[in-house]
Formats: structure tokens, C-alpha cells, sequence
């Protein structure tokens, strides 16, 4: 069993106009609320748009740096990172209901609304 984490999905803004979205960001905070150090899963993570997995997420993991942290995150610790792939992620105008999943949690969903 794997020691306990929390997760939590982060898009700012959740409301924007499609003309906007490179400016969005997309990520995650994830905090290790167990006693031992523990590789909560982040390269086999998994970000749906209308419960579509997305290749932008993935690839944005795959060309960023990472610290030891993403392997190996100490009790205690909170490790969150972010990136603009809005654009890439909402190509049109509407409503989306997002989730991530990372070592088997799913976080809450966000709904995403991208305006004309």
C-alpha cells in the first residue's frame, strides 16, 4: 500500500476567453502526508478533458526539468508545478469538466469554461 498523499488540480483562471488561453495555467500540487518519503507517480499521470487523456500534459511533463522531489518526496513536502498549455489542451469555445490522476488518486474535477 502506498503511503498517503493529497492532490490538488490547479487552472487559473477556470474562466477565460479562447483568445486568452496562452495565458492560462495548468498543474497540480501534491502533498505527502505520510511518515515516509514516496514516489507519489507523477510520470505515469494521467489529465483528462471531458474524460479524454491528454497528450499535451504529457508531453509537458516529459520536455520539463524536475527535482529529486518528483521521485522521492519527503514527509511533510508539497511539490506543485505549472505550465501554459491551455491552448493546447481547449480548442474551442465551451465548457469542460477537467481531473488528474497521479499514483491512483484522481483530484477533485475543475470546470473550465472558455469563452467565444
Amino acid at each position: 500500500m502506498s503511503e498517503p498523499f493529497t492532490l490538488e488540480l490547479r487552472i487559473e483562471p477556470a474562466r477565460i476567453a479562447h483568445a486568452d488561453l496562452g495565458q492560462m495555467t495548468v498543474g497540480f500540487m501534491v502533498h505527502n502526508t505520510g511518515e515516509r518519503t514516496l514516489d507519489p507517480g507523477l510520470a505515469t499521470s494521467v489529465l483528462r478533458v471531458g474524460g479524454v487523456p491528454q497528450r499535451a500534459w504529457t508531453m509537458a511533463l516529459i520536455n520539463s526539468g524536475h527535482d529529486a522531489r518528483w521521485t522521492a518526496l519527503p514527509p511533510g513536502d508539497r511539490l506543485t508545478s505549472r505550465w501554459r498549455i491551455g491552448a493546447a489542451l481547449f480548442p474551442a469555445p465551451g465548457s469542460y469538466a477537467v481531473d488528474l490522476t497521479i499514483g491512483g488518486v484522481t483530484s477533485a474535477p475543475i470546470d473550465v469554461v472558455v469563452a467565444p
